[in-house]
């Protein structure tokens, strides 16, 4: 039953944020009344998103320095009961967890920056995977993790690509880039041209607006997304409801 409402929660945020998108597309049409080329604009935008969106993951590598985790790794971890995490054990817990779940198991990376993260990404090009920091087992001395939570951030992140959660969201903000670099071009197009330059800017500012209020649909999907992986993680998880 939470699963059902989780999932038509986030049928009607997409729904809400397509509706909203269409609506302000609308009233930025009229305002311009076809004296400005928007497709241009979304063409531009397009390209910009398809080229992040292929070549994503060698920029998350090359920010993080991930490189792909060996089965041999081991990764030091602040839990004194624990001492280390092999890479072994990364792989049998996600092919453990990608069996329950009947998904195909991603690439598993691993980055030694001190940060403790997880992350999930990819691209058609260099196909799904998942990332985890040294940080994440060695950098929480306060609070040494487990193992059981290791295991349950990884069903997590991999919650987020059974539900290509990468791709969904690549589009949900699609929207509002649009109207973000139209209302930039906008501004700039008022300052080279004093004709109705004051219109030009109302326009400017209420895509702008637009785009803020859109940014915020996608905030709130965003968030419904995580809670969708976290379900995935207490269903795909030995113990993961704890």
């Amino acid at each position: 039953m939470r699963l059902l409402k989780l999932q038509l929660t986030i049928i009607g945020t997409m729904g809400l944020l397509i509706g909203l998108s269409t609506l302000i597309f609308s009233i930025i049409l009229l305002m311009l009344g076809g004296t400005y080329n928007i497709w241009f604009i979304i063409v531009l935008v397009g390209i910009f998103h398809f080229i992040q969106w292929i070549y994503g993951p060698k920029f998350v590598e090359k920010r993080y320095k991930v490189r792909e985790l060996k089965k041999t790794d081991t990764i030091p971890c602040a839990n004194p009961k624990i001492k280390s995490v092999s890479g072994q054990w990364i792989y049998d817990t996600v092919e453990r967890i990608c069996k329950s779940a009947n998904m195909p198991v991603p690439k598993i990376m691993y980055s030694d920056i001190k940060v403790p993260n997880a992350f999930a990404y990819g691209s058609p090009k260099y196909g799904k995977r998942i990332a985890i920091t040294q940080g994440l087992t060695s950098g929480m001395k306060s609070h040494p993790i487990e193992l059981e939570e290791i295991e349950a951030i990884i069903g997590h992140e991999l919650g987020h690509i059974k539900n290509r959660d990468v791709d969904v969201m690549m589009v949900a903000t699609f929207l509002p880039a649009i109207l973000t670099t139209l209302g930039h071009s906008l501004i700039w197009s008022s300052l080279f041209n004093r004709r109705n330059s004051g219109g030009t800017l109302a326009i400017a500012f209420a895509a702008i607006i637009g785009a803020f209020i859109l940014g915020l649909v996608c905030k709130s999907l965003g968030r419904k997304r995580e809670d969708y992986a976290d379900m995935f993680a207490r269903q795909h998880v030995k113990e993961g409801g704890r």
